[in-house]
């Protein structure tokens, strides 16, 4: 190799070495400076708590004085179902329809906030916080005849967004309240 190319390839080799010093420094700032950013940044905690939904009904095995707590985390509107029905000796569920004064008598709290529809659920007018009662629903059942028992059916909705009760249930809510449509 002559001088003349040593030459161009010490100046080559001289000019590539001072711009890798002068680029790896900046990169190494840049590098270790974004490091210390995502280290010393805070961070914030989304807390999502899953809504539950859950009722208990209370007094049933009584048969006075009956309500429905709301057990679950959030507000709710509540709808319960009465069935009536006669068993056997075996109690095997008969199909024979039970009479009201013959077999049974109940009494249904028709001054509360539980308005009876024509599909025949009994919606409870107002919103129930959580670890909250509905008033009485049913004030009393009496057995006139040991084989007829009480069941009760319990459905329960949280209650926002309203809209989703609304279109669940066909009912109006209006003020936080429940109002029955008019075919029902």
């Amino acid at each position: 190799m002559n001088k003349k190319t040593k030459n161009k390839l010490y100046h080559l080799f001289r000019t590539k070495n001072k711009v890798l010093i002068i680029i790896i420094p900046f990169l190494f700032l840049l590098i270790m400076g974004s490091m210390a950013y995502l280290v010393l940044t805070n961070s914030i905690e989304n807390e999502f708590v899953i809504g539950e939904v859950k009722t208990e009904i209370k007094n049933e095995t009584t048969n006075e004085n009956i309500y429905i707590q709301n057990t679950g985390n959030v507000p709710i509107y509540i709808r319960a179902y009465i069935t009536i029905e006669l068993e056997d000796e075996n109690q095997n569920v008969l199909a024979t329809t039970p009479n009201e004064n013959t077999d049974y008598n109940i009494s249904i709290n028709n001054t509360s906030n539980w308005l009876k529809a024509e599909d025949g659920y009994y919606y409870y007018q107002n919103i129930v916080n959580p670890n909250e009662n509905t008033d009485i629903f049913i004030n009393d059942f009496i057995k006139l005849k040991n084989n007829v028992n009480l069941n009760i059916t319990v459905q329960s909705i949280q209650a926002n967004p309203k809209k989703a009760v609304e279109e669940a249930w066909n009912v109006n809510i209006i003020n936080n309240e429940i109002n029955l449509k008019e075919n029902q």
